[in-house]
């Protein structure tokens, strides 16, 4: 796991009881490591201690607004296809957009993209 000195991201004490109890701590990792680890001391208990259930949650880490369409250009007889400019991408990152149908990707940075090739739906009125 890497050498000495350890870098504590959370620590919390907790009183063992004979009483079964639930425990629940939320955390943000603020840090970039590869050598994380996580651990349950219990050196100082005399008592058998039963650890069950424990649950971990990859929270979403979604952007706090969701992109918008913008400027919307139509296929025409003479562009087959068409484009809108999405605003609201998430500002710092990487993001991906996929498009459907067509399960076609897309991936980049800054707040807004323009998303071409767009093709035209067919007709769905009938006389």
């Amino acid at each position: 796991m890497g050498a000495s000195p350890f870098t504590t991201y959370l620590y919390q004490d907790v009183n063992l009881t004979t009483t079964s109890q639930t425990y629940t701590f939320t955390y943000t990792q603020n840090a970039t490591t590869t050598l994380g680890r996580i651990g349950f001391n219990l050196g100082q208990s005399s008592q058998t201690v039963w650890v069950d259930n424990i649950l971990f949650y990859d929270v979403c880490m979604c952007p706090s607004s969701i992109p918008v369409a913008g400027t919307i250009t139509q296929p025409t007889c003479s562009n087959s296809t068409g484009s809108v400019v999405l605003n609201g991408l998430p500002s710092s990152g990487t993001w991906t957009i996929t498009r459907s149908p067509g399960n076609v990707t897309y991936t980049g940075t800054g707040t807004s993209y323009t998303v071409t090739g767009l093709p035209a739906m067919p007709s769905t009125h009938s006389q």
